[in-house]
Parts: C-alpha cells; sequence; structure tokens
C-alpha cells in the first residue's frame, strides 16, 4: 500500500481514579453494607485498570515487535502515569482525595494540569522517547 511505518509509537495512559482512605481503615467499628459494597467496588474497578493497562502495553509491544524489520525497527513507548507515582505522600493524599465528580474547582484544576506536566516530565519513558528524538531531556528528579 505504499504506506511507512513510523519509527516510533508511543502511548500514554493516564490512570486518574483515585484511591482515598476508606472511613473504615480510621475506626474499629464493624463497617456498614454500603462501606463494604464501596470497597468491593473500588478493588474491582482497580483490577480491571490494571487488566487493561497490561493489555495495552502488552500489545503495543507486540505489535512493535511484528512490524519491525531489521532495516526499519519500530520502538514502542508506553508512558502508565497515575496519582500513585507521586513521590511525595502530600500529593498523592491530594489528588486521592478529589471525588469522581462533573464538577471540579479551579484550584484542582490547575492543580491536576500541572500534575500531569509534573508526572510526564519525570515519566522514564517518556524522557527515552524524548532521549530517541534527540529532544532535549529534562532532568528527572530524584
Amino acid at each position: 500500500m505504499g504506506i511507512k511505518l513510523p519509527r516510533y509509537v508511543a502511548v500514554i495512559s493516564v490512570n486518574a481514579s483515585t484511591d482515598p482512605e476508606p472511613a473504615m481503615d480510621r475506626t474499629n467499628k464493624q463497617p456498614s453494607i454500603a462501606e463494604t459494597i464501596r470497597s468491593m467496588s473500588n478493588v474491582q474497578i482497580h483490577l480491571y485498570n490494571n487488566a487493561t493497562i497490561d493489555l495495552i502495553q502488552n500489545s503495543l509491544t507486540q505489535w512493535a515487535h511484528l512490524v519491525s524489520t531489521p532495516e526499519w525497527p519500530v520502538t514502542p513507548y508506553f508512558a502508565k502515569l497515575g496519582f500513585v507515582d507521586f513521590e511525595q505522600p502530600e500529593q498523592r493524599h491530594f489528588f486521592n482525595a478529589i471525588p469522581t465528580s462533573f464538577s471540579l474547582s479551579e484550584e484542582q484544576v490547575d492543580k491536576l494540569i500541572e500534575a500531569g506536566h509534573e508526572l510526564l516530565r519525570n515519566n522514564p519513558d517518556y524522557q527515552r522517547l524524548l532521549a530517541d528524538l534527540g529532544g532535549a531531556v529534562v532532568p528527572v528528579k530524584q
């Protein structure tokens, strides 16, 4: 078909699910049925998220391998971003405390945008992509 394959394929996965500390973890009271169901639902959602991310990452790697040739290698990059990637506990706590909602405050929106920038800048796969493209690599915080 005359289509030239790319040399690089990048996927950026943003996992915006939160993992707030359940109220039942802060007390020795027996959890209510609603709290128990909510916890079980959260576990299932996180399992599905992780399974989907693994599937996409493995598929990307397999696809790049299948279409690569010795003359034209295709390199995959999978940058996975999530609130768990913050090193500072205060940041993780702040973002995990934001409720899943269609209404966010201006402060939350601004902080989420900056968080996305920070997480992407510090992602090793994104840094590798930038380096391979010959771009300037931003120093990763230690």
